[in-house]
């Protein structure tokens, strides 16, 4: 929050930032709680590659 305050004050009208939505810690629910919205979402595909 006091980073958030700082952008106000410095004249930002927006910030933005990236999240795992899996985070264990709950990382989604803090931001959510700090006001900010999802506007985006990302997927990101894995294959394990496995050697002979």
């Amino acid at each position: 929050m006091h980073s958030l305050r700082a952008q106000r004050e410095a004249g930002m009208t927006e910030s933005g930032l990236g999240v795992d939505t899996h985070n264990l810690d709950g990382a989604l629910r803090v931001y959510e709680s700090c006001g900010f919205v999802a506007v985006q979402r990302h997927c990101i595909y894995r294959k394990p590659l496995l050697l002979d």
